[in-house]
């Protein structure tokens, strides 16, 4: 980043924490995404939309098991909703995404969702 390649540090950044996703290791493929944030904050420049929202989706996954905790269903399964619509950053945890998303849904009474997302768990891909 020392020559101001951001774009560059971005792709990167994103191939990294996707590689380490594949691996199951999210907290430092959100590590990796945080820190290159910084990175271009500290340098006054603009952060790109990829990088903000990859780093959004993997924050929320690491806080929806304190808001099931709390007890919060209904918050739990509007953020597991938003996570399942990009499950495909989730290979390795994707069934345990998507049963925890029709629990949660159930639990919120949300049960057209909990429906559509048990029918998607479902399909053969």
């Amino acid at each position: 980043m020392k020559l101001k390649q951001y774009k560059q540090a971005t792709n990167i950044a994103i191939g990294i924490s996707s590689k380490e996703l594949d691996d199951g290791n999210i907290k430092n493929a959100h590590k990796v995404l945080f820190e290159t944030i910084q990175k271009i904050i500290s340098n006054n420049e603009k952060v790109p939309f990829e990088l903000t929202n990859k780093l959004s989706i993997i924050h929320g996954y690491i806080q929806v098991r304190n808001i099931i905790k709390y007890g919060d269903h209904t918050v739990a399964a509007l953020n597991l909703i938003r996570i399942c619509k990009n499950i495909s950053n989730f290979s390795q945890q994707s069934s345990n995404i998507l049963t925890t998303t029709v629990v949660e849904c159930t639990k919120a009474k949300m049960k057209q969702e909990a429906y559509k997302w048990a029918s998607f768990a479902i399909k053969p891909e």
